[in-house]
């Protein structure tokens, strides 16, 4: 097992041994001293993010695929992308959306997620982006069926066991490579993608927290936001370190 996973069992026995010695059940805490170990040595999947011209590839060569892969079309695929990068959503979240859960004339648009299918088991509301909220309603109007049942799947069937496997030929047929650098694009790099697109807009840490769903802010910090050179570039553009008058006579000498 990678460090990460490790830490997540270890966490859940300490819970489990400091709740017996609270409860009287056991004279100590025999796990009090165990630490953590460092996942950053020992992270087996690195996940990189697109660029918008990658991702507008990787759409395009969806939406033209005549690929239909576990009941979803390329179209399907297409706009599963668009909501997977425009709200974060975990695959099995995605998997779950239904017309009673999609609101796209809402202001603003909005997606709901169920406890039983959110990793923190609670209800969630999320907003989307008016772009991908305009994508799903044109991807909706063309499709040749559209499920009368409020609550039938918009993305039915057991894709989301294989949410890698369906991504990489469509990767493959917008030119951009699976792997690079030792780093993946897999389907769960669709939500570091979202995290990426929140950092580049200069959403405040505490917000992407919440949009992200996550207990702790480092992971939203410092796992799943990759700003690049680029992004850090625009960051500092506007520093200033001098006034307006040393300004000129610095450039001038």
């Amino acid at each position: 097992m990678s460090a990460e996973t490790v830490n997540h069992y270890l966490v859940a026995v300490k819970m489990f041994s400091r709740w017996l010695w609270k409860q009287g059940r056991l004279a100590s805490d025999p796990l009090v001293g165990l630490s953590r170990q460092n996942a950053e040595v020992d992270r087996r999947w690195r996940r990189r993010v697109l660029s918008p011209e990658e991702f507008s590839r990787l759409i395009q060569a969806a939406e033209s695929s005549p690929r239909v892969f576990r009941r979803l079309t390329g179209p399907d695929r297409a706009a599963l992308y668009m909501l997977a990068a425009g709200s974060g959503l975990r695959a099995s979240e995605l998997a779950s959306i239904t017309p009673a859960t999609l609101h796209l004339d809402t202001q603003p648009p909005r997606v709901q997620v169920q406890a039983a299918y959110a990793k923190n088991r609670r209800d969630d509301t999320l907003p989307l982006p008016v772009e991908v909220a305009q994508y799903l309603r044109r991807w909706l109007a063309s499709r040749a069926t559209v499920p009368l049942d409020r609550q039938a799947r918009l993305w039915p069937g057991t894709w989301h066991h294989r949410a890698a496997d369906m991504l990489k030929p469509d990767l493959a047929q917008a030119g951009i490579p699976y792997e690079r650098d030792g780093q993946v694009f897999d389907f769960h790099a669709l939500r570091a993608q979202y995290a990426t697109l929140l950092g580049r807009q200069g959403v405040n840490l505490q917000a992407a927290q919440a949009l992200l769903r996550h207990s702790d802010p480092k992971l939203t910090n410092n796992i799943y936001t990759k700003l690049g050179i680029t992004d850090l570039a625009g960051a500092v553009q506007g520093i200033r370190l001098l006034g307006a008058g040393e300004e000129k006579q610095a450039a001038g000498s």
